[in-house]
């Protein structure tokens, strides 16, 4: 049984009994408990040209693969498991020249994670053989 997106606040969930036993993240450790799969987490970030969406003008790949973290901390503020994270920016070069300026301040330019891969958008060589 489902239930509709508009009523799913309206269900009812019981506390935890033992609320006050929650222990906190502990960020000098790994977690406690044993990883049962590995997990990749794939984000995928596409600009567009903002007078023309048909324009897409940057490509940002992440992935966080799960088997990278276990049994590591996540240090302050996750430094840790950020440093497994692998990211790849791609740049259409055709239109490299266009700027978000007007709508947004596009950020092309501040690629802070690694290397800028500058493609054709007719290109059809593969983005792992970059």
């Amino acid at each position: 049984m489902s239930l509709e997106w508009a009523k799913s606040d309206l269900v009812e969930r019981p506390a935890p009994e033992n609320i006050s036993d929650t222990k906190a993240i502990d960020i000098e450790n790994p977690a406690p408990y044993i990883q049962e799969d590995s997990v990749v987490f794939i984000s995928i970030d596409v600009e567009s040209y903002e007078r023309d969406h048909n324009l897409i003008t940057e490509i940002g790949i992440a992935t966080l693969d799960t088997a990278d973290i276990n049994r590591v901390s996540p240090g302050e503020g996750g430094i840790n498991w950020m440093k497994a994270i692998r990211a790849r920016h791609f740049r259409i070069t055709e239109y490299r020249h266009l700027k978000n300026r007007e709508f947004i301040n596009g950020c092309a330019d501040y690629f802070r994670f690694g290397l800028v891969y500058l493609v054709c958008s007719g290109n059809q060589q593969r983005a792992d053989t970059l």
